[in-house]
């Protein structure tokens, strides 16, 4: 099975259009894609900076009961991630069950994939961060039971793939990577607009995360995307495919073959629409039910962007991103020094019970050289990566 050998990781940013490729590239018959993002990566990090005895044995015992694992298999944790879906993002929302999945078959891979690690483990009893994972890819394709070969498998895991990618090309060395870039303005108002929760006498709401405001948050994972697909394109070459979101929604067909002549495989007209599991599936957006994937949606989407941030908040995503987006063509005019009066003003959506400490906290950042805020941003979140520390997507 030399597919356990070759992984594609797609990487880019959430809401960036990871789901939408992972979605395109699944119809295609030589590609195993694996339809849930896997936390192996941040697990085996995780364990292995807190306690790297217990490594082995979490893969070996207790990742079967984890939540990798109740996504594929459960189903009633299936069934329940439908009705959360359903109840944050509204009814159009859905959770598909693998159409192969039964009791039968739940027993076969949760063998396969226990086995499998059991039999990788060396002979001191760790397990290599590789062997998990073609552990899991093989039990998947026991449950997929393609009638072709696949010649890859794909995983997505947003911001942990490209952060990991040196060290999963170390793992596998026939390793391919496609990293999906969006405007960061866009890309902002796509995460904003998920988190807006409804209160009463039509209030809107969206909180800080993580101990920053909602804007600085997902400034400084869209640079730091950015960033690293800077340094993995230059270290890694033609193993690092960097695709623009914009180009896959505007000419589609050109990026889709662009993609496939870098694996070394044929277009496929099977990959003209989204499936999931093989199931043709809707397309998925924040601002429309569906999306002609031949459509230039840029200036739509930038005008929502005016209309649903404040001068403030435009401020603080270019701040961030300015920089590092304009290196990949977007125009993104860089962030002018303001007064300090200028950082009391709320963000839209901003949750008062948040507005003092996120204005101190802008106040005090506005005091210091803009450089060495966005590196020691970018290194913060690299840092908490390294030791399986996600911050939230």
């Amino acid at each position: 099975m030399n597919f356990l050998d070759q992984p594609i990781f797609i990487c880019g940013a959430p809401r960036s259009g990871t789901t939408l490729l992972s979605n395109l590239l699944d119809g295609h018959d030589e590609l195993l894609c694996y339809p849930y993002e896997p936390l192996i990566t941040e697990k085996y990090f995780y364990w292995q900076n807190t306690n790297p005895s217990y490594t082995s044995t979490y893969f070996s015992r207790d990742y079967i009961h984890s939540f990798d694992i109740k996504s594929i298999i459960c189903s009633e944790y299936i069934k329940w991630r439908g009705e959360l879906a359903c109840r944050r993002f509204g009814k159009s929302a859905k959770v598909l069950t693998h159409p192969n999945l039964s009791e039968a078959t739940e027993k076969e891979f949760s063998f396969i994939l226990s086995k499998s690690i059991q039999d990788r483990k060396n002979d001191d009893g760790s397990i290599p961060l590789n062997q998990v994972v073609r552990s899991l890819i093989l039990a998947y394709h026991g449950l997929e039971s393609p009638t072709i070969e696949p010649k890859y498998f794909v995983s997505k895991r947003p911001l942990v793939n490209e952060f990991a990618a040196l060290k999963l090309k170390d793992e596998f060395p026939r390793a391919r990577f496609i990293h999906i870039l969006r405007d960061p303005r866009t890309r902002y108002l796509s995460a904003k607009m998920r988190d807006v929760k409804k209160y009463p006498m039509g209030l809107k709401f969206a909180s800080s995360i993580n101990g920053l405001d909602f804007a600085t948050h997902r400034s400084r994972v869209s640079m730091t995307s950015f960033m690293l697909a800077e340094q993995n394109k230059r270290i890694l070459g033609d193993d690092y495919v960097i695709v623009r979101y914009e180009d896959l929604a505007s000419r589609r067909e050109e990026t889709m073959a662009m993609i496939c002549n870098s694996l070394g495989i044929n277009l496929s007209n099977k990959m003209e629409e989204q499936t999931e599991f093989g199931i043709k599936i809707e397309a998925k957006s924040s601002f429309k039910k569906s999306i002609r994937l031949n459509e230039d949606i840029s200036s739509d989407r930038l005008k929502r962007y005016i209309e649903n941030t404040s001068e403030h908040e435009r401020h603080i995503i270019a701040y961030y991103s300015a920089k590092s987006a304009r290196k990949f063509g977007y125009d993104i005019q860089s962030a002018e020094g303001k007064p300090f009066s200028y950082h009391l003003k709320r963000l839209k959506f901003e949750n008062p019970k948040d507005y003092i400490n996120n204005r101190l906290r802008s106040m005090r950042q506005a005091g210091s050289m803009p450089f060495h805020v966005t590196q020691n941003a970018y290194e913060e979140i690299c840092q908490n990566l390294s030791i399986g520390k996600v911050p939230q997507l």
